[in-house]
């Protein structure tokens, strides 16, 4: 067997930087990780191509670093057409919630927008932009209370974590879908029909067709919505399936606004022109350049109307969008 490279750790991740001084103001001052060191040069030299550049090192608190290079072009790296501003991304630890909250908190004092708090299950984490454009998310461990079931569904990119309730077998099951399902595609009847659930709940009315829309709302609050239908009709068909996934953001914002829940707010101006022209068909490359703004500025308020409005995806806002005319977005 060859033998392993002995990679002890992270030394530290490069960059480029549109400025030096805007870039260790935002880590330096802001986020505070010390500027431990700058190289000048004229010359690559791991190339020999001439370049000249200033390269700065950031230390984090394990003593890895984040280094920048400026060109003095006052140029930064733009994401490529089919490369999303979420994809490449930088996480740094934060010991706590608590530390999360302030540094969230700080954050927004100096007029970075911020994303979340976004709960992951088994993380927290905020996102944000540098300067440079690049994505950075702050993140802590979240911590576990009770018994727990993962389900992941790695079509639909869906990992949900949650206690294990008792006396209905396909909750459980269920939860990991995003949208609406078929009871039967994930727990068939020939199964169902073996539990007390089947016996003291389906059984008595001759309930044998279901169909669940779960939603976790993100403070604490579930939407876990099943229909079933008698067992002489159809079963759901897939253009029923489809039609509820495309109304899933209505179920779940007229529910957070039934129980005095704040889902966000309303969308600002801008969010509102980037949410109808999505409503339309236009990628973000076409948002682009109608409104005259960089790639990853459209990529914040897709963000941010995701998370107002609820929706995981562009399809549940154009849904939104184009079925809740008198919603205040």
């Amino acid at each position: 067997m060859t033998q392993m490279v002995p990679v002890k750790g992270l030394h530290h991740f490069a960059y480029r930087c549109r400025d030096a001084e805007e870039t260790r103001h935002f880590y330096e001052d802001i986020l505070g990780l010390p500027l431990v060191h700058i190289v000048r040069s004229n010359n690559v030299l791991s190339t020999g191509e001439c370049c000249q550049f200033v390269q700065l090192f950031f230390r984090m608190k394990d003593g890895s670093h984040i280094a920048f290079f400026d060109l003095g072009d006052q140029q930064k790296v733009e994401p490529s057409a089919n490369n999303s501003t979420w994809f490449n991304h930088l996480a740094l630890a934060v010991d706590d919630l608590a530390t999360l909250e302030k540094a969230k908190a700080a954050l927004e004092a100096e007029g970075v927008p911020i994303l979340g708090t976004t709960d992951h299950n088994y993380i927290k984490s905020i996102y944000f932009f540098d300067p440079n454009g690049i994505r950075l998310e702050l993140t802590t461990d979240a911590g576990f209370d009770g018994p727990r079931v993962v389900n992941q569904d790695p079509e639909r990119g869906r990992c949900d974590v949650h206690p294990v309730p008792s006396g209905d077998p396909p909750s459980a099951r269920m939860r990991r879908f995003r949208g609406a399902e078929a009871v039967e595609e994930d727990f068939p009847m020939k199964s169902l029909r073996h539990t007390a659930f089947y016996r003291e709940f389906l059984r008595p009315d001759d309930m044998y067709h279901g169909i669940n829309i779960y939603h976790d709302m993100g403070d604490g609050h579930i939407v876990d919505l099943r229909v079933w239908r008698h067992g002489t009709d159809s079963p759901f068909a897939a253009c029923e399936v489809d039609f509820l996934n495309t109304q899933t953001a209505v179920v779940w914002n007229a529910v957070s606004r039934q129980g005095g829940t704040d889902r966000g707010g309303t969308l600002t101006a801008r969010e509102r022109e980037i949410a109808q022209l999505i409503a339309r068909g236009c990628t973000d490359l076409d948002i682009a350049r109608m409104l005259r703004i960089s790639f990853s500025t459209v990529r914040t308020h897709v963000n941010r109307c995701f998370e107002k409005l609820g929706c995981a995806n562009r399809a549940e806002l154009s849904g939104l969008v184009a079925s809740t005319l008198s919603y205040p977005i």
